[in-house]
């Protein structure tokens, strides 16, 4: 193990980054799109043979997806904190 400690000026703007992605558009995106794989799939708003086939077989599966996905996010928002910290200590 090293006792190491190394902050970059490219480390403190990545992280800065990454924080205003997740933080941002992207996390607002993904819930935006599950809403509306939501409504897709209520069979008062489209219903049919593709409506079915997108309710039963598309969208379960990528429903999960979205909320494995946003459960990561978090998780990692959490650390970019921890990381932002420990970056900016470092120098």
């Amino acid at each position: 193990m090293t006792d190491r400690v190394l902050s970059t000026e490219l480390a403190k703007s990545t992280v800065t980054n990454m924080k205003n992605l997740l933080n941002g558009d992207f996390s607002a995106s993904l819930t935006t799109l599950k809403g509306q794989g939501e409504t897709l799939s209520n069979p008062e708003v489209w219903d049919g043979m593709k409506a079915t086939q997108f309710r039963n077989e598309t969208w379960p599966g990528a429903k999960s997806a979205l909320d494995d996905l946003l459960a990561s996010i978090q998780a990692m928002q959490a650390q970019i904190e921890s990381i932002t910290t420990n970056i900016f200590l470092a120098g």
